[in-house]
């Protein structure tokens, strides 16, 4: 939005050679998987039900964009805007296999641990040894913002909000 606004960055940014932008796709796009398969450690992938979820989704979210691509015309609900819409986000990898993983793990029944609930919660709430603990509280630190953080810290209330640095989780546990 930065270099958007104002145009000598945003065409500082347009300067960038392709070559250059490819590598850091390269490295960055594998990493973003890397991690967010990274927390399937947790789950047991022992459990037919779990690779099915993870199977199904990989495959569909890799097979529909690229059959969208192939069939441009496929998608016709009479609203132009409504078909180009649903056209791009459905070629859209991540959207198609993280909401059909979404939808399949909430709806395909499944025991806590199974599903890696209970190791999850666990975890949190109790490292390990001092040393994870410590690993633990360096990580949710990075979630820190750069400035203002008393200010935050300095009320309670705030631990109960999902998208500030000190929340906590809710205490009630739900499956």
């Amino acid at each position: 939005m930065f270099f958007g606004a104002f145009g000598k960055f945003g065409g500082l940014t347009v300067c960038i050679p392709e070559p250059v932008v490819g590598g850091v796709f390269f490295v960055v796009f594998p990493m973003i998987t890397a991690v967010g398969l990274s927390s399937l450690h947790y789950v047991d992938l022992n459990s037919n039900r779990n690779l099915l979820v993870l199977g199904v989704s990989i495959f569909c979210g890799l097979a529909i964009p690229k059959w969208l691509v192939m069939n441009p015309d496929v998608i016709q609900t009479g609203e132009h805007t409504v078909d180009q819409i649903l056209t791009v986000l459905l070629q859209t990898s991540v959207l198609v296999g993280g909401l059909l993983g979404f939808i399949l793990d909430t709806t395909i029944p499944g025991t806590p641990e199974e599903r890696g609930l209970l190791k999850w919660n666990a975890h949190l709430q109790n490292p390990e040894n001092e040393e994870e603990a410590k690993v633990q509280s360096q990580q949710l630190n990075c979630y820190n913002l750069p400035f203002g953080m008393d200010a935050i810290k300095k009320y309670s209330w705030t631990k109960y909000i999902p998208v500030s640095p000190t929340f906590t989780g809710f205490s009630k546990k739900r499956y």
